[in-house]
């Protein structure tokens, strides 16, 4: 209502809604939905909230309202390409063999040292599957979140060469 009069009987009506609130009347069933539709109408033809949705989806979209749908449809568009690359490079690991892979080197990060209460481990792909890499524990390699996105398409072997280094069969 920025901007404009209410008239007597709005307030009347705004005023005897902020008592119930003070005083801790409960809504009817009945009036609770009507209010939600007409929310859920709001957002549906547009509305924005007035605090900027806080962070929260609208109904109709399932986006976040600073997310345009080009930008989600470009990101579904890498994601689905990200899994086709995977699938014709060839390859594949078990959950098993990763976490074999992360005792092997003591649960840390190869390229900063840290381990991992301290820091989330991520699969690196030593030569990336954009490059022509493929997708089996021979070429991972664990690195913590933000060193795996310094790397980001460059091939670097962080790892030691060793003869207990796990390698798998490539079936």
């Amino acid at each position: 209502m920025l901007g404009k009069k209410a008239t007597t009987e709005t307030k009347k009506k705004m005023s005897i809604a902020q008592k119930g609130r003070l005083l801790g009347v409960k809504l009817s069933l009945e009036h609770r939905e009507k209010l939600s539709n007409a929310r859920k109408l709001f957002y549906e033809n547009g509305g924005i909230h007035p605090k900027g949705m806080l962070g929260k989806t609208p109904w109709n979209k399932g986006l976040s309202s600073t997310m345009s749908e080009r930008t989600y449809s470009k990101k579904l568009f890498h994601a689905r390409q990200r899994k086709v690359e995977k699938r014709t490079n060839g390859g594949h690991h078990t959950l098993g063999d990763w976490d074999e892979l992360k005792k092997f080197y003591n649960y840390m990060c190869l390229c900063c040292k840290q381990q991992e209460p301290f820091v989330k481990l991520t699969e690196d792909h030593v030569v990336p599957i954009s490059a022509g890499g493929t997708n089996y524990i021979s070429n991972i390699q664990p690195l913590c979140q933000r060193c795996n996105s310094l790397k980001w398409t460059k091939t670097i072997d962080y790892r030691v060469p060793s003869p207990l280094q796990p390698n798998p069969a490539m079936a």
